[in-house]
Formats: C-alpha cells, structure tokens, sequence
C-alpha cells in the first residue's frame, strides 16, 4: 500500500521553518550588536580631511582617538563595544600618504575596535 502523499509545501516546511529561524537570530544578534556600537557615517567619496563632511580619513582617527575628528563624531569605543563606520555607495579613491607606520600608508592604523561597513549597493576602497 502506497503512503499517502503530502502537498509540495508540506514537505519543505521542516526545512524552512529552522533556516528561518536561524536568519532571524542572525539578524536579531547582529541589529542588536550595531545597536550598542557608535555609528559614523562618511559622506560619499570623501577619503582625505575635510571640515564640510566626515571623510574615511577623520572618521578612523575620530573613532581611534574617541574624539571628534574634522565633521566626524567621537567615536566611543570603550562603553558601546566598538565604533562602526558606514560608508556610503561609491568609491574611495586614496591619493596620499597620511602616514609612515609600517611604510607609507592612505588610511591611519585602526588602533581600537572598529568595524568598517560597505553599502550593499557597493563600496570600494582603493588607490587612486
């Protein structure tokens, strides 16, 4: 005797109900992970110092020094478990040395705890 069969959605239901849970315990963990970080957005395209929009440089040194930066907010990274930095879609072009720490070098050493976040739509960094 033939087993009865189940509709198609039915059979993949045990399958997607745990890959859906564990999806939203991602995304739970990780909103609630940059809810408690200190966010600094850089102004599109924007590497070197500028007092008109936080650029990567001052918001790599804002969130080092925990100190505003240019048009960058202080960064906290000593009671929000870090500072993130958003960058917006574009590209980042380095042009100049901003300092000689292990060779000549575009961006400044990441001294604290950051996290760089690219735009889904796409962000890259590179050498002009």
């Amino acid at each position: 005797m033939r087993e009865p069969s189940l509709p198609s959605t039915a059979r993949r239901q045990p399958l997607i109900r745990p890959c859906a849970r564990g999806l939203l315990a991602a995304c739970l963990f990780l909103g609630a992970s940059l809810a408690h970080a200190n966010v600094i957005l850089v102004a599109p395209s924007v590497v070197g110092s500028s007092s008109s929009a936080c650029s990567l440089v001052d918001a790599i040194n804002a969130a080092n020094n925990n100190a505003a930066t240019g048009a960058c907010p202080a960064g906290d990274d000593q009671t929000n478990g870090g500072d993130v930095i958003v960058l917006a879609a574009g590209t980042y072009k380095v042009g100049s040395v901003d300092n000689e720490w292990y060779g000549p070098n575009g961006l400044p050493p990441i001294t604290s705890k950051i996290t760089i976040v690219g735009d889904p739509k796409g962000t890259v960094i590179m050498r002009s």
